[in-house]
């Protein structure tokens, strides 16, 4: 079938100067073939791709009208996103993926987990306040004067609170006293 624009002559000869209408295709400037609602192309053989909705993708350029449901490329919606990027037309960077893997196309999330010091599932920011480490699991030790130990590591950049000691400030420290027995007159070690 013919756009609404051709008349006269082109209709008497079957020919269509002003391109199909609807899901009509064919070749030689005919109209004569209905593509189904997943084909297109001027004999229907190209598959349409990965349209938003569901939608149907343009008969002749084979291009989705709303774009792509999310983790594919526009306009023809056929390759999934490039390693590294994800979402509505592939708009999205991955985060910090475990062992720097692609994160999933379509939501962004990391399936293998999140690299130490990012939140899951997408590992995009970093862990809360206090925490660090695979998936922000570990508690963070007690930091000089109340300080944020380092997301990946847990190291305290400042030092340690009082009475805290080791790279992470989770140790107690132990004082050792040393004083003298009135009865016994030498030095007796307490811990």
């Amino acid at each position: 079938m013919c756009s609404s624009q051709t008349t006269g002559n082109h209709k008497i000869k079957g020919t269509c100067p002003y391109g199909c209408s609807g899901r009509w295709s064919g070749g030689n400037g005919r109209c004569n073939i209905e593509c189904p609602d997943t084909k297109w192309g001027p004999y229907c053989n190209n598959t349409c791709g990965q349209c938003r909705n569901n939608d149907s993708c343009s008969v002749n350029e084979g291009s989705c009208p709303n774009s792509c449901k999310p983790g594919w490329i526009p306009p023809l919606c056929v390759h999934e996103c490039n390693d590294g990027y994800f979402g509505q037309d592939c708009n999205y960077t991955c985060g910090y993926c475990k062992n720097e893997l692609a994160c999933n196309k379509e939501t962004g999330e990391c399936e293998t987990g999140c690299m130490p010091g990012y939140k899951p599932p997408v590992c995009s920011q970093n862990c809360d306040r206090g925490w660090y480490g695979d998936d922000c699991r570990k508690i963070c030790g007690k930091c000089h004067n109340g300080g944020i130990c380092d997301h990946v590591t847990g190291n305290c950049p400042d030092g340690c609170e009082a009475g805290y000691q080791g790279q992470n400030c989770i140790q107690r420290e132990t004082i050792t006293l040393l004083f003298r027995s009135r009865a016994c007159g030498f030095p007796h070690r307490v811990t």
